[in-house]
């Protein structure tokens, strides 16, 4: 998970790939969607399989965070 970071003042200070504004609620909901990783990973050209993998086991470490991010994105 060397990729995920956060700064505060980019993408509201959410979890994020380094090097982009992609934050990492997103490819969880896609995952929750029904998305397979190579598909995430053709839609979005700068992730690599490996991001997205990332991503998923970010969320099974951070659930809280990444529900609340999921629903916060959701409800706006």
């Amino acid at each position: 998970m060397d990729r995920i970071v956060r700064t505060p003042g980019v993408c509201g200070g959410r979890a994020r790939f380094e090097g982009t504004r992609l934050s990492v609620w997103l490819v969880v909901a896609l995952i929750q969607e029904g998305y397979s990783y190579r598909e995430i990973s053709r839609a979005y050209p700068r992730l690599t399989m490996q991001d997205v993998e990332d991503a998923h086991d970010y969320a099974l470490e951070y659930p809280e965070e990444i529900s609340r991010d999921i629903i916060d994105q959701r409800g706006a």
